[in-house]
């Protein structure tokens, strides 16, 4: 009983809200004289219209051109345009995201490299590519402390060296993340 009675009662506030909510909107704005309020002001639009009017503005030309988004300022490398239409948007589609390549310029590339190369790591006979799952027979090195220390991005990766170029990977799925080619 009291359920039903507290559920009417809120019931009826919500309605008189909404009730009094709208009589509210539909009241027509009077200014109140005793207040001091005065009307607001209406702009008056200058005798020369024409004169303020805005430029016209240029033709954008058409929103899509081979299925991309045409708006101005969209730099032409931008990833928006279908892959049917771009060759290098195709390919990298096709491109597993682990395949990716590291965020790192090739200055930084061939440091590592010679960090790495010092480093006394065993070589192994391995043709692995990025994204590509080494078998648990290949040793997985830790990355040496300053080049750690160095590259952020790295960090949390092993390395495996093999005869031309040097593997980075992730130790959890032993995923290779990375290569690195000497010069």
């Amino acid at each position: 009983m009291r359920h039903i009675s507290r559920c009417a009662f809120i019931g009826v506030a919500l309605f008189t809200g909404a009730t009094m909510s709208a009589a509210q909107d539909n009241k027509p704005a009077t200014p109140n004289p005793a207040a001091g309020a005065t009307a607001p002001q209406v702009e008056q639009a200058p005798a020369d219209a024409a004169a303020m009017a805005p430029a016209p503005m240029p033709d954008p030309g058409p929103a899509l051109v081979n299925g991309k988004l045409n708006p101005s300022g969209t730099p032409a490398e931008a990833q928006t345009e279908p892959a049917k239409y771009s060759q290098r948007n195709d390919a990298l589609d096709k491109l597993p995201i682990m395949a990716h390549p590291l965020p790192l310029n090739d200055e930084q590339k061939q440091a590592i490299y010679h960090g790495l190369t010092q480093a006394q790591a065993p070589t192994v006979k391995l043709d692995a590519k990025p994204a590509q799952s080494l078998p648990l027979s290949v040793t997985l090195n830790d990355l040496p402390a300053a080049i750690a220390q160095n590259y952020p991005s790295l960090r949390g990766y092993k390395f495996v060296r093999a005869p031309d170029k040097l593997l980075l990977v992730n130790p959890a799925q032993r995923v290779v993340v990375g290569e690195i080619k000497g010069s």
